[in-house]
């Protein structure tokens, strides 16, 4: 199991290397909040993980954080060949 700052640079790499990939609800909830992908991205660059558990595709982390506007907003992202973006909410 690697350290949280081992998954934040894991996160960050698949990023980079554009191994990122939303999912339907991701996008909803995005669409409903007003938020964009570079609200995403903030949060997970400047946010902590607050939860780790196993999803059914890989390992599940919770990210609080703020987006670009300040808002305070959780992203959950899964893990894997890709960084999957489960949900976005607001906090």
């Amino acid at each position: 199991m690697s350290t949280r700052r081992e998954t934040k640079e894991q996160v960050k790499r698949l990023w980079r290397d554009g191994e990122v990939r939303l999912s339907w609800h991701a996008e909803n909830e995005m669409d409903a909040e007003c938020l964009e992908i570079a609200d995403v991205r903030h949060v997970l660059w400047y946010g902590r993980i607050v939860d780790d558990q196993v999803g059914d595709d890989g390992p599940r982390h919770r990210y609080h954080g703020e987006v670009v506007s300040g808002t305070p907003t959780g992203v959950i992202v899964e893990l894997g060949e890709e960084l999957v973006i489960v949900t976005v909410f607001l906090l």
